[in-house]
Formats: C-alpha cells, sequence, structure tokens
C-alpha cells in the first residue's frame, strides 16, 4: 500500500485500501497497529515534521487505547473518520481526540450484530 497524507482525504484512502484487503493480509496490518501505531502511521503516511513531532509526543497510554479502538473499527469492518478543526492560532493548544462508538449486540439464536464508527479528531484550543 502506498503513503497517503494524514488528511481527511489521506485517512478515508487508506481505510479503503485497507478494507479492500483480504482477511489474512487485513490481520497483518491489524497485528502491525497493535504492536506499534507510531511505526505503522510513519509506514503508512507522509507525515510532515510538525505531525510527525506530534506523533512522538502522544503518551504510550493513549496511543495504545488509540491502536485497540482502531483495531476493533477495521476488524469489524466499520467506519473511521479523521476531521480536522480550524487553523492553528498562536497560542493555541493541540489536541487529539478520538471517539468510539462500536455497539456489539449477540441475541439468541447465534445472532451477532456489530455496528458504529471511530471518529478521529484533531483541532486548537
Amino acid at each position: 500500500m502506498q503513503q497517503e497524507l494524514l488528511t481527511q482525504e489521506g485517512v478515508n484512502s487508506k481505510v479503503k485500501d485497507l478494507l479492500g484487503l483480504g482477511k489474512a493480509a487485513l490481520e497483518n496490518e491489524l497485528a502491525a497497529i497493535s504492536s506499534d501505531l507510531k511505526q505503522w502511521t510513519r509506514t503508512n503516511f507522509d507525515l510532515t515534521g510538525l505531525q510527525d513531532s506530534y506523533l512522538d509526543g502522544l503518551p504510550s497510554t493513549y496511543l495504545d487505547l488509540l491502536s485497540a479502538e482502531l483495531v476493533k473499527a477495521l476488524r469489524n469492518r466499520l467506519p473511521v473518520t479523521l476531521t480536522k478543526d480550524g487553523e492553528i492560532i498562536d497560542r493555541s493548544s493541540k489536541f487529539f481526540r478520538f471517539e468510539s462508538t462500536i455497539i456489539a449486540t449477540f441475541t439468541t439464536g447465534l445472532r451477532e450484530e456489530i455496528s458504529g464508527e471511530l471518529k478521529l479528531r484533531i483541532g486548537h484550543t
């Protein structure tokens, strides 16, 4: 797979590529995401210097949570979206937030239903 820019369009394209993989190839990507999300991001996205520095500063506890939610969404072929808010303002603080609305339901009769999405958001306060 080719590198994408870390933009809304780039994330959309990368998710489309991932969801187009066969089960074994997708599981290989998910294993890479689980083991080292920073490295997987650097391999799959053409990051600017500022993006790369910001990625380096993300705490491991945050990355662990994000990678777990990303793996769940992709494994279940659910939407993953990225939105970016506004422009950088002098003295602003950047944030990177994710919101998972993955819902799994099992009912008698062996019926399983998984729905929801993972929303990624980058903004400034």
